[in-house]
């Protein structure tokens, strides 16, 4: 029960400001792209069609494809410094089967 809380709480965070509609950035995802795919996050795996702004961290979010049990990888690139780096967002639960 305290995971189920914990995971919806996270999840939640990460949504708050997160739109693809109303963007407010002052770089554009096409911007973002590039300076993704010159950074560390393709050498690790291949950018996908997903993406999302987060207003209040002023990042974008594009998914990696990549395969790691409990991650869910994406490439974070920062609009101030125009740089980029992989969030892993790994639940830390322990994936059995």
């Amino acid at each position: 029960m305290k995971l189920s809380i914990i995971f919806i709480l996270l999840a939640l965070v990460l949504v708050v400001g997160c739109v693809k509609e109303t963007v407010k950035s002052e770089i554009s995802i096409e911007e973002a792209i590039e300076i993704a795919e010159n950074s560390e996050c393709v050498e690790e795996g291949a950018l996908t069609q997903e993406y999302m702004y987060n207003n209040v961290t002023k990042t974008w979010w594009i998914d990696l494809d990549i395969e790691k049990p409990g991650c869910k990888p994406a490439c974070v690139v920062k609009e101030d410094t125009k740089t980029a780096s992989i969030n892993w967002r790994c639940t830390g639960v322990i994936v059995t089967e």
